[in-house]
């Protein structure tokens, strides 16, 4: 019987390792042990084996190296002199000391404890006698919670009166059961985040200019200081007659006049579209006084600019009644000029009828590019040299 259980425990040694258990870790967690256990008694005690069983009531990992238990048992062994029986209870604490981590986990155990002992012959006998015991075994992982679990120890059982002339008695015990691990796994965790050390920032752009536009974005570099600039780094042109203000003498030139290299208006002749009339009429609509302002800030700031206001019709109708139809015309967008205060005496109205055309009158085309309104610069302002008609 001996041999049979060794050669179990042997048996279960030699099975392979389960694959790993679920996330989470139970490697820390309390656990109980229920094993039936078969006892290889003293040769003191005439009598062959034992059978029984131990609880682990209580076990807790201490280090990944060391568990404390604390464990009952109990089993009967059967005399062969006097077929009486001797009952045995144990309760101890032992220290197992697994050996590795993973699915199969042998480890050593040593503990003490007390055991009674209580003997069914002629001459009954009870009594509670110290133990230490050692031994070794292993843990065979089933699931994330369940091992199975084989151990062998050796007992050595002191001042036991039970039996006469015989002190100390020493057994074999041998178990084998299931463990179960209690409570919620551990989770880790997560590891703070790294502390990342931000690069020092790189240094400003260059603005060499000092025009508040870094150089990788200044179309205009070298701009003289104080100039005020546009987004690209280009000194402003409010009025948009391609001189920059800070060189500008003639500030706010209307859109469409040519200037000289100072920004003034020099001699030429605009001619200004879409301004329309009434039909056959000489009242200007919305949308050519509309045109009318958007030049007035110009003519108004030049004051020494004098111009001629043109007015052409196409060939339709008589030489005369045309003639007298841009006269009137030419007279309307004069009166309003004065009215929005350009002074009188800068301005000339002349009517041209149909004298001057600028485009063929067989097509619809050509007939509205010769009702026109024009202005011709008379004079240049003193400040201007005329560059070109």
């Amino acid at each position: 019987m001996r041999n049979t259980a060794l050669a179990l425990m042997l048996g279960l040694g030699a099975t392979a390792a389960l694959p790993a258990m679920a996330a989470g870790d139970l490697s820390r967690n309390p656990y109980g042990a229920l094993l039936g256990t078969y006892v290889a008694p003293d040769k003191d005690r005439d009598a062959d084996y034992g059978i029984g069983g131990t609880v682990i009531f209580f076990g807790k990992p201490l280090t990944d190296h060391l568990n404390v238990e604390i464990s009952g048992f109990g089993n009967t062994l059967r005399r062969a002199s006097d077929n009486g029986d001797d009952s045995q209870f144990g309760l101890g604490v032992d220290l197992t000391m697994p050996l590795v981590k993973g699915p199969v986990r042998p480890f050593l155990l040593i503990g003490a404890g007390g055991i009674r002992e209580q003997l069914d012959t002629t001459n009954d006998t009870d009594n509670i006698n110290p133990y230490v015991n050692g031994g070794a075994g292993l843990l065979i992982a089933l699931s994330e919670r369940f091992s199975l679990r084989a151990e062998a120890r050796y007992l050595l059982d002191f001042n036991n009166s039970s039996y006469p002339n015989k002190d100390q008695l020493a057994d074999g015990r041998f178990g084998l059961g299931v463990q179960y691990i209690f409570g919620k796994p551990y989770v880790a965790p997560p590891p703070p985040a790294p502390v990342v050390v931000a690069p020092p920032p790189p240094p400003p752009p260059a603005d060499s200019d000092r025009d508040g536009v870094i150089d990788p974005n200044d179309k205009c570099p070298n701009t003289p200081a104080g100039v005020k600039v546009d987004v690209v780094g280009c000194p402003l042109d409010s009025d948009g007659d391609g001189v920059a203000d800070y060189l500008d003498k003639c500030p706010g030139t209307p859109k469409g006049f040519k200037v000289d290299a100072d920004g003034c208006i020099i001699e030429q002749t605009i001619v200004l579209r879409g301004i329309n009339f009434e039909y056959d009429k000489d009242q200007l609509t919305a949308d050519a006084k509309a045109i009318l302002d958007g030049i007035l800030p110009g003519l108004v700031a030049q004051t020494k600019l004098t111009l001629e206001i043109g007015g052409h019709t196409d060939s339709r109708g008589s030489d005369a009644y045309n003639k007298g139809l841009s006269q009137r015309r030419a007279n309307s967008v004069m009166k309003y000029l004065v009215e929005k205060g350009v002074a009188a005496e800068r301005l000339s109205a002349v009517g041209y009828g149909e004298s001057k055309p600028v485009a063929d009158n067989k097509t619809e085309t050509g007939r509205a590019d010769n009702r026109r309104v024009e202005f011709d610069v008379l004079n240049k302002p003193l400040s201007v040299k005329v560059i070109k008609k």
